[in-house]
């Protein structure tokens, strides 16, 4: 799991490693092992600058829908 740099963490009297864009991308896509999975849950507890990027990521992800593309046919296109 890439992580970035590390901030520190009082509560932890130490430092802590947050994931990535990538990785909490792909944490919200429902595509990390569940080890994987289980360690950004861990973090996400304990982290309140991840868990505004994550909100953030949900925010953004659900601005933008598949469904929100209306694509018309062109008339050559058409069945009839």
């Amino acid at each position: 799991m890439q992580t970035r740099s590390t901030d520190p963490d009082p509560a932890a009297g130490g430092s802590r490693a947050c994931p990535s864009n990538q990785v909490m991308a792909q944490y919200l896509a429902d595509q990390l092992t569940p080890g994987a999975r289980h360690q950004i849950m861990n973090h996400l507890q304990t982290c309140p600058t991840c868990r505004a990027k994550r909100d953030d990521f949900r925010r953004r992800r659900r601005r933008v829908r598949p469904t929100d593309f209306k694509f018309r046919l062109q008339p050559w296109r058409r069945n009839a």
